[in-house]
């Protein structure tokens, strides 16, 4: 046991001088980038934390939030009721939840530079960008059958939770083997995004149902013409509902895991998760204030222009 502890500790010292200022991006011009390389741990419990350097697309991801929360204040403004209410905490509370998936994820684990990493962070970054896009007002996100909005919301939920099951599948089946609490912490994460991926697959396939009228016999479909859409107004809060609800799925999911399988039963929790990064998350923290600021700053004088 203390051998495999040592041969841990040695591995993780080795990332430490290897990728503390390492993130995506980093290999020099000259060397080859591998298409594949393992993740790694970014640090054990009790280890002294450094503070690695983050790089242009942890920026460039708190960015859309920031118009993300532009986009959620116009919805907001524009129905003032309850409607309103829970169509922005439904849209908020999602995109906090990839918001903070993606954080604690970065703040435990690291990857050297690769080709499958790489895509993996891109089809991030696209899935993100259109959730924000697709914040819209109550009457848009509600009208569902004329209006593809909830759907492509629900859509890129969905797919958001896929990739990070990729991540948490990879962080499982190919960490060194020395490293038992990633294997766990991978298997926890994968287990709490269980009931919220189901819920966002159901609302998305609710939303697209409306917009694609399936309501004939089954491969007949067809999407709303011209002529459809300005006819009667339509409204399905259902999918947000749906939306609204795998956020607090997930919320018991981490509380029936920790609380009762680690507190009652007695397991030692440096042995089923991996510490967070606490010097990273900061760093994280005061960048996507410094986003907010420049995108304030922006807008004013886009204004006064």
């Amino acid at each position: 046991m203390a051998t495999h502890s040592a041969s841990a500790t040695a591995h993780i010292t080795e990332n430490t001088h290897l990728l503390h200022h390492q993130h995506s991006s980093a290999l020099r011009l000259e060397e080859d980038v591998p298409f594949y390389s393992p993740p790694r741990q970014r640090q054990r419990w009790d280890d002294l934390q450094e503070l690695p350097h983050t790089n242009w697309v942890d920026l460039f991801w708190d960015l859309f939030y920031v118009s993300g929360a532009f986009n959620l204040a116009a919805a907001l403004k524009d129905s003032l009721n309850g409607w309103g209410v829970l169509y922005f905490c439904a849209c908020y509370l999602s995109i906090y939840s990839l918001w903070y998936e993606k954080l604690a994820f970065d703040a435990r684990f690291i990857w050297a530079d690769n080709l499958t990493h790489r895509f993996i962070e891109f089809l991030q970054i696209m899935i993100l960008g259109t959730v924000i896009a697709n914040i819209k007002s109550v009457p848009i996100m509600s009208d569902t059958r004329n209006e593809p909005t909830t759907f492509l919301f629900c859509l890129g939920m969905s797919l958001q939770q896929v990739t990070f099951y990729v991540q948490s599948y990879d962080i499982h089946e190919n960490i060194h083997h020395d490293l038992p609490e990633s294997k766990q912490q991978a298997r926890h994460d994968m287990m709490v995004r269980a009931a919220p991926c189901f819920l966002f697959l159901v609302a998305t396939t609710w939303a697209a149902s409306d917009y694609c009228n399936l309501s004939g016999p089954i491969g007949v479909y067809s999407f709303p013409s011209e002529t459809d859409q300005s006819q009667e107004s339509y409204e399905n809060h259902g999918p947000i509902i749906l939306v609204f609800a795998a956020f607090f799925a997930s919320f018991l999911s981490t509380f029936v895991y920790r609380f009762v399988y680690i507190v009652k039963l007695g397991a030692d929790h440096k042995e089923h998760s991996v510490p967070m990064n606490l010097d990273y998350v900061l760093h994280r923290l005061g960048g996507t204030y410094q986003a907010w600021m420049l995108r304030k700053k922006v807008f004013k004088s886009t204004s006064c222009g």
